[in-house]
Formats: C-alpha cells, structure tokens, sequence
C-alpha cells in the first residue's frame, strides 16, 4: 500500500511539472509575438507619411 502512494504521489509531482513547464513556453511564446507585434509597429510608424 506504501508504495503505491509513493507511485501516485511521483505521478502527481511529475504532472505538476510538466504543467508548470507548459506555462513557461506559453510565457515564452506570449513575450515574442509582443516583442514581435511591438517591433511590427514601430516599423509602420516609420514608414507613415506625414
């Protein structure tokens, strides 16, 4: 019985984890298509004719 709560309690660790991991490469992916948008409209402000 111990070692299956040991088992069940790594399996929740590691879904933890991985949870934790998916969040971050959002994070990642959310801050390059801003820095990406931000550098897109700084490039058409430049290029507006006045």
């Amino acid at each position: 019985m111990e070692l299956l709560d040991i088992e069940r309690k790594r399996h929740q660790v590691r879904m933890k984890i991985e949870e934790e991991r998916t969040a971050f490469e959002k994070m990642d992916q959310r801050e390059l298509i801003l820095s990406n948008l931000d550098t897109f409209f700084n490039d058409i402000q430049s290029l507006k004719i006045e």
